[in-house]
């Protein structure tokens, strides 16, 4: 069984079965129609295994930023917000297919699965105060290696990915009605100032705004 992210793209007449846990949660579906999905995608039966692989778990950062204005959006339409959704659908197209373009690529000097999910275990468990040593130990290679494959495997460094989980964290978090204050401490942020202006430049609104669209 594949791994699913947060963000999923699907291909038209692709079926998918999946499991998840218990609880409750809000999805945003955008549907691209093919007439519109066909200047930016090839028809899916020139698309590899691999490719539709990846696109369970889209891990761009465009994506997921492009996705939150959707919802946003949605929840509170603004000026103009017919054509804003249509602007925003189109540049989602535009990342979906540099994300298959990168899963295409062979990349060498990269982690190995198995390392990379060690990783993600130990970030989602812990997503501040991070030791490098401690990490580079668990996938049983030196902290320089460690920064240099990480990169190679993400097209981030160890800093940002930590960064982008932080982020999602605290959406997911907001979302759930969690208090700002207490929060920001739990996140690895200073002070509530320090987090709402990260939280701004990473989604475009403030955290209190953020949750407010989802009330």
């Amino acid at each position: 069984m594949e791994k699913i992210g947060s963000i999923m793209a699907l291909c038209g007449r692709e079926p998918i079965y999946g499991v998840s846990g218990p609880g409750t949660g809000t999805s945003v579906v955008c549907r691209i129609e093919p007439e519109a999905a066909s200047r930016w995608m090839p028809e899916v039966d020139d698309w590899t295994d691999d490719q539709l692989v990846a696109l369970l778990d889209v891990t761009n950062d465009n994506v997921k930023s492009l996705m939150t204005r959707l919802a946003v959006e949605l929840r509170n339409p603004g000026l103009a917000g017919d054509l804003m959704i249509e602007l925003i659908a189109g540049q989602l197209m535009i990342e979906l297919h540099r994300s298959r373009q990168a899963a295409v690529q062979v990349c060498s000097g990269g982690l190995a699965p198995w390392q990379m999910r060690l990783i993600e275990e130990r970030f989602n468990d812990q997503i501040h105060d991070v030791a490098l040593k401690d990490v580079a130990s668990l996938c049983g290679i030196s902290v320089r290696h460690l920064t240099r494959a990480f990169r190679v495997s993400q097209g981030c460094s160890i800093g940002s990915y930590l960064s982008r989980i932080r982020m999602e964290r605290a959406k997911s978090d907001l979302i759930a009605g969690e208090s700002i204050k207490v929060l920001a401490p739990r996140l690895g942020f200073s002070s509530v100032s320090s987090f709402t202006s990260a939280f701004r430049r990473d989604v475009g609104i403030s955290p209190a705004t953020f949750r407010r669209s989802f009330r």
